[in-house]
C-alpha cells in the first residue's frame, strides 16, 4: 500500500513536471500560433485551454468526494489517537491568550 510520503512525492513530481512542461511548450505553441494565425488566435487558444482546465477541475472535484467518502470514514474511525489529538487541540485553543 502506498504511503503518504510516497504519494505526496509523486504528486509534487507531477506538479513540477507540468509546470516546467508548460513553461517550455507554452511559448513555443504561442509563437507558432501567433506567427501563423495572429496574436488574437493566441488569446483565444489560451482562453479555450483555461476553460477546458476549469471544466476538468470542476468535474474531478464533483466526482472525487463520492469516490473517497467510504475510505475517509474508515481511516478516521481506525485512527485510535484521533480523539486524544482533537481533545489536546481543543484544550490549547480554549486557553486565554496572554
Amino acid at each position: 500500500m502506498p504511503t503518504a510520503e510516497r504519494i505526496s512525492g509523486s504528486i509534487l513530481g507531477l506538479s513540477t513536471l507540468a509546470r516546467f512542461a508548460g513553461q517550455v511548450s507554452g511559448p513555443l505553441a504561442g509563437g507558432f500560433i501567433g506567427g501563423h494565425y495572429g496574436m488574437r488566435a493566441v488569446f483565444f487558444a489560451t482562453s479555450a485551454l483555461i476553460l477546458l482546465g476549469d471544466a476538468g477541475n470542476w468535474i474531478i472535484s464533483k466526482a472525487r468526494p463520492a469516490i473517497n467518502t467510504g475510505q475517509a470514514a474508515e481511516n478516521i474511525s481506525s485512527n485510535a489517537g484521533a480523539s486524544e489529538a482533537i481533545a489536546a487541540l481543543q484544550s490549547v485553543n480554549s486557553q486565554p491568550a496572554e
